[in-house]
């Protein structure tokens, strides 16, 4: 979420992990958004958010004693050390055509265009939602060599901090780059006249002609596609 461009499909393979906890939550921002009432959904399309990692990302490399990657990020758009981009709060799937909360998470830094106690308002119900309906979280117990793959632009994830320290929980993650967000209105019109595979091809074409072509659009993204 801190990159222009931010990441799209994650694949993650579990090689240690401890006797018990550590498990990993997954939470549904497209059924957090459904959850909302009509007013409200439509009050939140118009609104934008500021992602912002530039100070722990900074720190984290000053730290560690390296250089934070300044060339192009699996896309031309993800490149310096800027990472305060702006997003749309309501994010269209591009694959699928459906629309979800994006506005959440420790990247988020404010919602824009609305005052302070607005956006901190906003930004605690989004968690509160995320965090207190269950129903539209699964838990995923890991095992030696388990592998899991999402979607980041439509889930929440987060692991659960509930393991001894003296037990290694060690995994390697993959992570491509999508597009860049974008909200998409015809997708209010379809949601329930237009079946979902009709929806995925307009979502198809509403993708590209968001992100244009050449160096900014997804033409470029995936020739520049890589996996960290």
């Amino acid at each position: 979420m801190f990159e222009q461009v931010p990441a799209d499909y994650s694949f993650l393979r579990m090689h240690i992990h401890p006797p018990s906890g550590g498990d990993t939550l997954w939470a549904s921002g497209v059924e957090m958004y459904n959850r909302m009432s009509r007013p409200m959904q439509k009050y939140l399309q118009g609104l934008t958010l500021t992602a912002d990692q530039t100070n722990n990302l900074v720190s984290a490399a000053k730290k560690g004693g390296f250089e934070l990657w300044t060339e192009p990020r699996g896309h031309p758009l993800n490149s310096g050390t800027d990472f305060t981009p702006a997003h749309p709060v309501v994010r269209t799937n591009p694959v699928t055509g459906l629309n979800s909360i994006y506005g959440v998470g420790l990247h988020v830094q404010k919602i824009n265009d609305v005052t302070k106690a607005e956006s901190d308002y906003l930004k605690q119900m989004f968690l509160d939602t995320l965090t207190r309906n269950h129903d539209m979280q699964v838990r995923f117990r890991w095992l030696p060599k388990s592998c899991a793959i999402w979607d980041n632009r439509s889930v929440y994830h987060a692991a659960t901090p509930d393991f001894d320290d003296k037990y290694e929980r060690l995994g390697v993650r993959y992570t491509g780059v999508g597009e860049r967000p974008y909200f998409d209105p015809a997708t209010e019109e379809m949601e329930n006249a237009i079946p979902l595979a009709d929806r995925i091809l307009h979502a198809n074409g509403a993708a590209k002609e968001a992100n244009g072509k050449g160096a900014n659009g997804q033409d470029a993204a995936r020739e520049a596609m890589a996996i960290h």
